[in-house]
C-alpha cells in the first residue's frame, strides 16, 4: 500500500514551491501572503478512504479592520485568535464551477496532474479572487448578498451580516449601513436565527452610535487597498 502521508508531503511540498514566488508562505497545509491590509490564503485538506485520499483546495482572505471590529463583539476571542479568521472564502470549485474541487489520488503516479490540476484551479480563480478582493468595495458587495447568493463567499448568515456592516461602517457609506442592518435583521428574523439576532443587532446599534459620535473608524479605510504582486 502506497504511503499516503508521504505522498500528501510531495504535494505539499511541490505547492509550496509553485505559488512561493508570488509570496505564498507554508504553514502545514496552508500557504498564506501578507498584505497591507491582512491576509491571503490557499489551504489544500486530505479526506482519506480505505485504499486511497482525495484531495481538496480552498483560498480566502481576511481582512484586518473588518475582524478588528466584528471581535470587539465576540466576547473572549482573543487578539491573536481573531487575526486568523477569513473575512471571506470558500473551495476554488464553489468560486469556479459551483461544485467542490476533489482530486482522487491513489498513488505516486497522481502526483503530477493532481499538482497541476490545483495550480491551475488556484491561477485562474484563486488569483483572480485574491484581485479582486484588496478592494474594501467588493468586499462590501460580496457580504451585502442576503441570502442564498451569500453564502458562495461566507456561509454564516449571521457572521456575513457583521461583516457587511463593518464593512459598510469602514468605508463610510451611511445609507448603505442602515439598509444592510435593515435587510440582515429582517432575514435573521424570518429565519428564526435568534441567537444570530442576538449578537448582530447589539453590534449594528453600537456601530450606528459610534458612527453618530464621530467615531475615528468611520469612514477612514480607502476604497481600494494596494494589490498584492500577482
Amino acid at each position: 500500500m502506497a504511503d499516503f502521508k508521504q505522498i500528501q508531503e510531495v504535494l505539499l511540498v511541490r505547492l509550496a514551491a509553485a505559488v512561493k514566488p508570488r509570496g505564498f508562505r507554508r504553514s502545514r497545509q496552508s500557504f498564506r501572503r501578507a498584505t497591507g491590509w491582512g491576509w491571503q490564503s490557499f489551504h489544500v485538506s486530505f479526506v482519506p478512504r480505505p485504499h486511497d485520499f482525495a484531495v481538496t483546495a480552498d483560498i480566502a482572505i481576511h481582512h484586518d479592520a473588518i475582524e478588528k471590529l466584528v471581535s470587539e463583539n465576540s466576547g473572549p476571542l482573543s487578539k491573536q485568535a481573531s487575526r486568523e479568521v477569513a473575512t471571506l472564502g470558500n473551495d476554488l470549485g464553489y468560486l469556479s464551477t459551483g461544485q467542490p474541487l476533489r482530486r482522487d489520488m491513489r498513488g505516486v503516479a497522481d502526483l503530477p496532474i493532481v499538482c497541476a490540476q490545483i495550480l491551475s484551479a488556484f491561477e485562474s480563480t484563486g488569483l483572480l479572487f485574491f484581485d479582486r478582493f484588496s478592494s474594501l468595495a467588493d468586499v462590501l458587495e460580496a457580504l451585502s448578498a442576503v441570502g442564498n447568493s451569500g453564502r458562495l463567499y461566507l456561509p454564516l448568515d449571521d457572521v456575513r451580516a457583521q461583516k457587511a456592516v463593518a464593512a459598510a461602517f469602514l468605508l463610510g457609506r451611511r445609507d448603505t449601513f442602515h439598509r444592510l442592518v435593515g435587510q440582515y435583521q429582517r432575514y435573521l428574523e424570518q429565519n428564526g436565527n435568534a441567537f444570530g439576532l442576538s449578537q448582530f443587532v447589539p453590534f449594528a446599534e453600537k456601530l450606528a452610535k459610534r458612527r453618530s459620535a464621530g467615531g475615528p473608524e468611520a469612514g477612514t479605510v480607502k476604497t481600494r487597498e494596494p494589490a498584492s504582486p500577482a
